[in-house]
């Protein structure tokens, strides 16, 4: 099979051609040897974009892509359940990088203990006590019946955490009770 070589289109992304190039890079990379490409950051940074273009790189490359928008929790939680499990396998000598870039070497399990820790914060008080999944809804503040009572909505606003959508029906954002409870938060040291 010829080699391909991924080109970089830059339309519609202003001043992102270093970003464009890394990623580029790292697909060209990831198709040599397999690979994983995670783009995280602040909301409102242009990672929407900059992923849509990493998908259209890839799959020019021949890669095959698995792309997930928004909270998807069960994913979510069954990446960190895998990094906890290959830590077991892999033992403490295995580190990676973490944050990529950062220069610091943690184990598998650290990684999934920060994931972890993202991924169920918008349940956990904020500084000022309050839930950024309850939004703006006072009662669920305030009210002392209601304030410790999780509500686990079908999804969440990419922003303020906020929960949208029915609540009646967890599904796997449920999941989340786990983290919360068994090897998640309230089990950090």
């Amino acid at each position: 099979m010829p080699e391909r070589t991924p080109v970089i289109a830059s339309e519609g992304i202003l001043g992102r051609d270093r970003e464009l190039g890394i990623v580029a890079s790292l697909v060209a990379k990831a198709t040599a040897g397999g690979g994983a490409l995670l783009i995280h950051g602040d909301a409102g940074i242009g990672k929407s974009a900059l992923l849509e273009r990493a998908v259209v790189l890839a799959r020019a490359a021949g890669m095959r892509v698995l792309q997930t928008t928004g909270v998807r929790t069960a994913l979510n939680y069954l990446a960190i359940e895998s990094l906890r499990n290959w830590d077991t396998w892999l033992g403490p000598e295995f580190t990676v990088e973490y944050p990529t870039g950062s220069g610091r070497h943690v184990r598998l399990r650290d990684v999934a203990s920060d994931l972890a820790h993202r991924l169920v914060s918008i349940w956990l008080p904020d500084a000022d006590g309050r839930r950024p999944a309850y939004g703006s809804i006072e009662k669920f503040e305030a009210d002392p019946e209601w304030r410790d009572l999780l509500q686990f909505h079908e999804y969440f606003h990419g922003d303020t955490g906020a929960g949208l959508g029915a609540s009646h029906q967890t599904g796997w954002t449920g999941l989340v009770a786990n983290l919360l409870c068994r090897g998640g938060v309230l089990d950090r040291a």
